[in-house]
C-alpha cells in the first residue's frame, strides 16, 4: 500500500534576484501506522495509534533557474519544526504504561528537512502555479520514561523519510 499525505501550508518570501528566502507555516495529515497489526496473537509495536495531524513551521531557500521564457527549475531546501495536533495520550503499545503521555510529550526535538526541487509556471505579477517533488527527513527523540526497558541513549533518536509530490498556487 502507499500511505498518503496531505499538506496545506502558506509561506511569505522575498526574491532577490533568483535567490529566494521565505517563512513557511503548514498543516500535515497523513495515515502512516492508523491500525495495530496483529499476527499469530503478537502485535507488531511499530504500527499502533500515531499521530495523524502536525502543524508544521520554518524556513526555506529556493533558487530559480529559467528554463524557457516563463518556466523555471527551483532547487529547494526547507527547515521545519512541527507539532503533534492530537491531545490524547499515545496508544500503541498495548498497555496501561504512561497513559498521561501526550505525542508531544513522548515525541520530542521534533524536526525535519525537505530536499526538493519545483518547476515554476507564472501566470501574473504575484501568481504562479507549480508542481513539487521531494524527499523529507523527519527527526524525533522518544522520550526515555516512555520505554520500560533497558535502552541507549542513541537508540532514542528516531527518523522517518518520505517521497513526496504536489502542486499549487
Amino acid at each position: 500500500t502507499i500511505d498518503a499525505i496531505s499538506l496545506l501550508s502558506a509561506s511569505v518570501s522575498y526574491a532577490f534576484k533568483n535567490l529566494n528566502l521565505g517563512v513557511e507555516i503548514g498543516y500535515e495529515g497523513n495515515q502512516i501506522g492508523q491500525t495495530n497489526y496483529r499476527v499469530n496473537g503478537f502485535t507488531n509495536y511499530n504500527i499502533g495509534k500515531w499521530p495523524r495531524k502536525r502543524f508544521l513551521y520554518g524556513a526555506f531557500v529556493e533558487y530559480d533557474i529559467r528554463l524557457y521564457r516563463n518556466l523555471y527549475f527551483t532547487p529547494s531546501y526547507h527547515v521545519f519544526k512541527y507539532n503533534y495536533l492530537k491531545t490524547g495520550p499515545f496508544q500503541g503499545y498495548g498497555n496501561d504504561l504512561n497513559r498521561e503521555y501526550t505525542h508531544n510529550t513522548i515525541f520530542q526535538n521534533r524536526q525535519g528537512e525537505r530536499y526538493g526541487a519545483k518547476i515554476k509556471l507564472p501566470v501574473s505579477e504575484k501568481v504562479l502555479f507549480y508542481a513539487e517533488l521531494g524527499y523529507v527527513r523527519n527527526h524525533l527523540e522518544v522520550n526515555s520514561n516512555f520505554i520500560q526497558e533497558a535502552y541507549q541513549v542513541e537508540s532514542l533518536e528516531a527518523e522517518y523519510r518520505t517521497f513526496n509530490y504536489g502542486f499549487g498556487c
